[in-house]
């Protein structure tokens, strides 16, 4: 996995602030997905920051095994 810094954004539904990304080889790029280290929610990267996922689809990305890794993970490092 690799550390990625970038550019603040907030989360588009609790407003916690994202500074960077981690996961493949390159940065984030427009359309890529992000996972709120907060409130676990997941939200879509844009050129200008993180925007709520559109309504189309959305549902089938909530739950797949590679989301639900992520959120274990968060869920993980906050109980330490």
């Amino acid at each position: 996995m690799i550390d990625h810094d970038g550019e603040a954004s907030p989360c588009p539904y609790c407003g916690a602030l994202q500074d960077g990304a981690a996961g493949g080889l390159e940065p984030p790029a427009p359309g890529d997905l992000s996972v709120c280290c907060e409130c676990s929610a997941l939200s879509v990267f844009t050129g200008r920051g993180l925007e709520r996922r559109r309504a189309s689809g959305a549902e089938e990305l909530e739950h797949t095994a590679e989301v639900e890794h992520v959120r274990h993970l968060i869920r993980h490092v906050r109980e330490r």
